[in-house]
């Protein structure tokens, strides 16, 4: 492929990528020049990315599409990114999201018009078909009669009429001006891997009984599965497979060759039976990269080495901060909490006028920019509220 240009006939999308894309796109697998795809004799699944000034250069000319994947938690095999336009792009199956997983910010190139998507919402089955949720009707449908490729609208065609003899599908209501199709894509590039490519799921023999490996099923369909070593499963798994059916692991995806539709990888460890909560939990935490591990002495050392209930405000505070501590202020956090950062003072402004202050703790005065502590804050953020337990952010 020597360049990335528009689909025929379409309407270049009106986006942009990031503008360091140069600095987060991971150098592809390619030796060949700008704008070209690694010419490679062994058969492949995936194509290969393009280069990174090639898809400088396709973001620059609005020719390609930078944005967050989004997998179908119920379908693994239908993705979106999101577009300008409003209605999303459309990525159907393994092979044209080229190894990106939920969430990974990604290029996509737009496909030709004749293969962009018939928005259901715009069109009926008139006879019942038995044709796989998988499928759908595409702008070549609409084509064979007259309907105008890329944006069509209800005027085009007359109410009621088939748009394929094959796959008989009727328009609902007159859309007029509203366009019909929604576009189709393709991963050409993975810009920023966000998802942490660690994943829940079971240990399964291969098919062929391979010796020498062993198939990684995730639990979350919208994962790849992944082949690992056997020499990593337990030494009688070969033997007694089926000890293992109901035991959860964690796995870490390390590689995807274009040339297989299953990524590589590694197990991480066991985390016991499946249904157990606490198995489940803990999966669930290491699958989204939830940090829940206890604070390191480095970061604890960033902390005041007074102890916390001999601390005082230091004087020098009060000359940059309002001071209500003569007003009626009274924590709203509940007698189990570990800490009282929450607040509300009343003060009566009369004529049944009231001032209400709501004061949160300002956490980062402890917080130093730069240290250990600073950058364990960044990742953590935040709390997580399980169902049965506080994952809480300070560890």
């Amino acid at each position: 492929m020597s360049e990335v240009s528009s689909p025929p006939n379409c309407a270049k999308p009106n986006t942009s990528c990031e503008k360091n894309v140069n600095n987060k796109l991971a150098t592809p697998n390619t030796k060949s020049g700008p704008g070209k795809r690694t010419n490679n004799k062994a058969s492949t699944y995936f194509e290969p990315y393009l280069s990174v000034e090639a898809i400088s250069q396709g973001v620059e000319r609005n020719e390609l599409i930078c944005g967050t994947l989004r997998i179908n938690q119920k379908n693994w095999e239908e993705a979106y990114i999101p577009s300008p336009e409003g209605v999303d792009i459309f990525i159907k199956g393994l092979k044209d999201r080229n190894r990106a997983l939920n969430g990974d910010v990604v290029v996509v190139q737009l496909k030709p018009c004749a293969e962009w998507k018939a928005l259901e919402n715009h069109t009926s089955n008139s006879t019942t078909n038995s044709e796989s949720e998988n499928e759908y009707h595409t702008a070549k449908d609409l084509n064979s009669v007259g309907v105008a490729c890329p944006i069509a609208s209800a005027a085009n065609v007359k109410l009621g009429t088939q748009l394929s003899s094959a796959n008989p599908i009727t328009l609902e209501k007159n859309y007029l001006g509203a366009p019909l199709l929604q576009k189709v894509g393709k991963v050409v590039a993975i810009v920023d891997k966000k998802h942490s490519r660690l994943a829940s799921g079971y240990i399964k023999l291969m098919r062929d009984r391979n010796p020498s490996s062993a198939l990684f099923s995730p639990v979350d369909s919208r994962v790849s599965r992944i082949i690992i070593p056997m020499a990593e499963c337990p030494q009688d798994f070969v033997n007694r497979s089926k000890d293992y059916e109901t035991v959860l692991y964690i796995a870490r995806i390390t590689e995807w060759p274009e040339t297989s539709n299953m990524a590589k990888g590694h197990l991480v460890k066991s985390l016991g039976q499946a249904g157990e909560i606490e198995a489940e939990t803990e999966g669930i935490l290491i699958e989204y990269g939830i940090d829940s591990s206890e604070f390191s002495p480095e970061v604890l050392a960033c902390l005041p080495e007074i102890p916390e209930d001999a601390w005082k405000i230091p004087q020098e505070v009060y000359s940059s901060r309002r001071d209500f501590t003569s007003q009626f202020t009274l924590t709203i956090d509940p007698a189990t909490a570990r800490d009282l950062d929450d607040a509300l003072s009343c003060i009566a402004l009369g004529d049944g006028l009231f001032e209400v202050g709501v004061h949160i703790a300002d956490v980062s005065y402890f917080v130093k920019e730069g240290t250990e502590l600073d950058s364990v804050a960044a990742e953590r953020s935040t709390s997580v509220y399980l169902v049965q337990k506080l994952q809480d952010a300070r560890g």
